[in-house]
């Protein structure tokens, strides 16, 4: 049987019984990471075609996923393609359009079919909805939470100098100026343009905050 004719039969096979799943399910070719299929709730929650979705190829990622979840999407799929077993959860957001919120999902990517001398030729992703925040357990919703932080805030943190992080790790840890200034040997009044400089890159609303970005950035 010819490699596209095992594809279609595969895909009908998931076909059949996907949409009664409580979730998305999506199939992709790890030969180009397109999407090949997509069950229904995911085709009504992107507001497209399957048809859309195959001309889009790679584009679906950019089009549909958060920026850096699309980036770990298709290293998934490439880790997914050397290997025989499923991915770790994936924590992604996307949504249909630029003016829409975005939607969380949990996600987990497998093989679904090999090719003639056993390598990964289609992937299967299923993928649950998270729902309003407001309906999950408390450290599920922290752990959301800080993933948003970190995402609305790491093209500031990037802005800050190795010695301006320095400061807020220290900062953090409770550090007066003057005990910052003897920490890093120098001037008390160096530490403080480093701190306007920090206050003037995070723009931070508080001191909370600027404690905030050195626990979600690892830094204490």
């Amino acid at each position: 049987m010819k490699v596209e004719q095992r594809i279609e039969r595969s895909i009908a096979g998931v076909a059949a019984v996907a949409d009664l799943f409580p979730g998305i399910v999506s199939v992709h070719d790890l030969r180009t990471l397109g999407v090949w299929y997509m069950s229904a709730p995911g085709l009504r929650l992107l507001r497209t075609t399957l048809p859309t979705l195959r001309a889009l190829g790679r584009a679906y990622y950019q089009q549909y996923f958060d920026p850096e979840d699309a980036a770990a999407y298709v290293r998934c799929l490439r880790d997914v393609s050397t290997s025989t077993g499923a991915s770790a959860p994936l924590l992604q957001r996307l949504r249909a359009a630029a003016d829409q919120p975005w939607s969380w999902h949990l996600s987990t990517v497998g093989v679904l079919l090999p090719d003639e001398v056993g390598q990964p030729l289609l992937s299967l992703t299923f993928s649950s909805s998270l729902g309003p925040l407001t309906g999950l357990n408390p450290q599920v919703v922290h752990l959301l939470e800080e993933s948003l932080f970190l995402r609305q805030q790491q093209a500031l943190f990037r802005q800050l100098t190795p010695r301006e992080r320095g400061v807020l790790r220290l900062l953090a840890l409770g550090y007066t100026s003057t005990a910052i200034a003897r920490q890093l040997a120098i001037s008390p009044n160096t530490v403080l343009t480093h701190r306007r400089n920090i206050n003037a890159k995070l723009k931070p609303k508080s001191t909370y905050e600027l404690l905030h970005y050195a626990q979600a950035f690892n830094m204490v």
